[in-house]
């Protein structure tokens, strides 16, 4: 079940997040709660808010998004190395390395005599930035890549599918080597075909406040909803049910927080899940 929250304040937010957790406690005090934050700063307020309203924060595992579809799935293959060579840090050392290699492809981002070793790892780490957001927020489209397939058929799109490929092929002439793109294909098949230990997971998770829902993220939560109960706690800024002012609203600072709304229900409505 999916549990949906929307608030207009953040301290309305934290008062009903806290009486729930508060009761959903009282069940098993010995499980620890699952609570998906931004980021430590968010992590630090809701910390300090349970410690006033309770005189005690514990028990509490705090988890960034990013890591969250990790956690799943080393539920369910354990050895997983904690370090893969697609995280962002290796990754721009195995660039740094492609590129040297291949002056072919290098021509086509670069000019040809661009050969400098500081700027090419200045460059190295710059793209390694962008195909980690890659495989946050758009695996379908590395996941195309490495089918051979273009979405935008531009020319910087095709030298990065030529090296998302090449990185792909590396990576998959070595042992036991996944990446994220793969890791969330194997966790969406698992949580379909009821092949996940869903008992290692608490039967109550929290999202508190988190502006923004990858495609990954959503559909991941969703599937999970089908087993576990998933409490969303979010802002409703008073947005209006009217279609002009829906228009209105998404030409505003607060689009973000539109697009995560939607990017959930669409998921949700995918995997069929019960809301609430």
């Amino acid at each position: 079940m999916f549990f949906d929250y929307r608030f207009d304040s953040l301290t309305q937010l934290s008062e009903k997040f806290l009486d729930l957790l508060s009761s959903k406690n009282l069940d098993d005090p010995f499980v620890k709660n699952w609570i998906i934050v931004q980021n430590k700063e968010m992590q630090q307020w809701v910390t300090l808010q349970e410690a006033k309203n309770n005189s005690i924060s514990a028990n509490n595992e705090f988890i960034f998004p990013a890591e969250f579809l990790w956690k799943l799935y080393r539920l369910n293959i354990p050895e997983l190395p904690k370090y893969l060579p697609s995280d962002r840090i290796p990754l721009q050392w195995t660039i740094f390395e492609a590129l040297n290699e291949d002056h072919v492809l290098l021509g086509k981002i670069v000019r040809e005599n661009s050969t400098d070793q500081k700027l090419l790892l200045q460059l190295s780490k710059t793209i390694s930035d962008v195909f980690d957001l890659y495989q946050v927020y758009r695996p379908e489209l590395l996941r195309k890549w490495e089918h051979g397939l273009l979405v935008y058929n531009t020319k910087h799109e095709k030298w990065q599918a030529e090296l998302w490929r090449n990185l792909s092929t590396k990576w998959k002439s070595e042992k036991d080597v996944i990446t994220r793109v793969d890791a969330f294909n194997d966790l969406c098949s698992w949580l379909k075909n009821d092949s996940f230990p869903y008992k290692k997971v608490p039967d109550n998770i929290w999202i508190v406040s988190l502006p923004q829902f990858s495609k990954p993220f959503s559909e991941t939560i969703s599937l999970l909803s089908q087993h576990k109960q998933i409490h969303n706690f979010g802002y409703s800024f008073g947005r209006s049910d009217n279609n002009k002012d829906a228009l209105l609203f998404k030409d505003k600072l607060l689009k973000s927080h539109y697009d995560n709304v939607e990017v959930l229900s669409t998921s949700l409505i995918t995997s069929k899940a019960d809301v609430k």
